[in-house]
């Protein structure tokens, strides 16, 4: 039985060497051309540049965002073929899985745990298969908490209740994980991320939403009306660049475990009335807003915030990036874009 737990790790140039000699030198990341993805490849590029850097992406094979010698695979996470190949050419001795379904691209239950159940359980499978060990980290989400308590941030302890088919099928995909820890054959950490955002976030979210429009509207290309949902929900933000360097840590820096979850978050509820006026406070122009019935959820939670203690203490670990300069960020990289149409 293969075993993780309590192996020494000893950092040497930027990449971790194990006690039994292995190093984490082939890294690869699913999803690498999504937001997070590509983020954390530019955060492993500069911190790990001894590492080779391979991706997959179902979307895309356009490496443009991705740092210099980074090989992009294309492949369908739910074709079991496909991530063969995918695995059998990156060899991973780490692999960050980004890809799947995000809780803004529908409602196709079907569809979402296909991408996000039985797609991370063939990965898996592969990967079990390797004859070397591999360290993955798992992106779930910290909605798998459901709402939150006022003043009382979700710490990984905490019971799961679920809304909607996006959270649901992140808590199964954490079901199904955990059995290839405990057989020794992975050593697993999943993530519960929660809310994320900065510049390149394509426009199915709140933030980007916001910015996408203000932006157009400073170009006169709409009138200046921001269109909003419902704006008394209460998130907990941080910017991409903290969640990746977050994942890059807790896979190259904290003590390899056979499976821990951890939560990646700020524990600072942010009210969304207040993250849209705070982005109008920098707009160019006077802009109004309006409560458009389309943009709002069946599943809008009141409150989602966690409590990042765990990762505080296995990591030197802690926001860089305030939430008004994510805000500018966010904003301006909008305002740079050549079409906005």
């Amino acid at each position: 039985m293969r075993i993780w737990s309590g192996l020494r790790t000893e950092r040497v140039s930027g990449v971790i060497w194990e006690e039994n000699g292995m190093t984490l030198e082939r890294i690869l990341i699913t999803g690498a051309t999504g937001f997070a993805g590509k983020w954390l490849a530019r955060e492993l590029a500069l911190a790990v540049p001894e590492a080779k850097l391979f991706g997959s992406s179902h979307h895309s094979t356009d490496s443009a965002d991705l740092p210099s010698g980074f090989t992009l695979l294309k492949a369908d996470l739910a074709n079991a073929g496909e991530m063969a190949e995918v695995v059998g050419t990156a060899k991973p001795d780490a692999v960050f899985h980004l890809a799947g379904m995000a809780s803004s691209y529908g409602s196709d239950r079907e569809k979402i745990f296909l991408a996000n159940v039985t797609g991370t359980e063939t990965l898996l499978r592969l990967l079990s298969g390797s004859s070397h060990l591999c360290r993955v980290l798992l992106a779930s989400s910290g909605y798998v908490y459901g709402p939150t308590g006022e003043g009382n941030p979700a710490r990984e302890s905490a019971a799961l209740h679920p809304l909607g088919d996006y959270a649901e099928s992140k808590v199964e995909m954490e079901r199904i994980s955990r059995p290839f820890a405990d057989s020794g054959a992975l050593s697993l950490t999943v993530v519960r991320a929660f809310n994320h955002t900065g510049p390149e976030q394509k426009p199915h979210l709140a933030i980007p939403t916001f910015a996408r429009q203000i932006a157009r509207i400073e170009r006169g290309l709409e009138s200046p009306i921001v269109r909003h949902g419902n704006l008394m929900s209460r998130r907990d933000f941080l910017h991409v660049r903290d969640v990746t360097r977050a994942y890059r840590q807790l896979i190259l820096e904290a003590e390899p475990v056979g499976y821990r979850i951890v939560n990646v978050s700020s524990g600072v509820p942010v009210i969304m009335n207040d993250a849209l006026h705070l982005l109008l406070d920098m707009a160019l122009v006077p802009i109004e807003t309006f409560e458009d019935a389309d943009r709002l959820r069946p599943f809008d939670l009141p409150e989602s915030v966690g409590d990042s203690t765990f990762l505080r203490e296995l990591v030197d670990w802690k926001p860089e990036v305030s939430f008004e300069k994510t805000l500018a960020e966010t904003l301006e990289w909008w305002r740079q874009q050549p079409d906005l149409t």
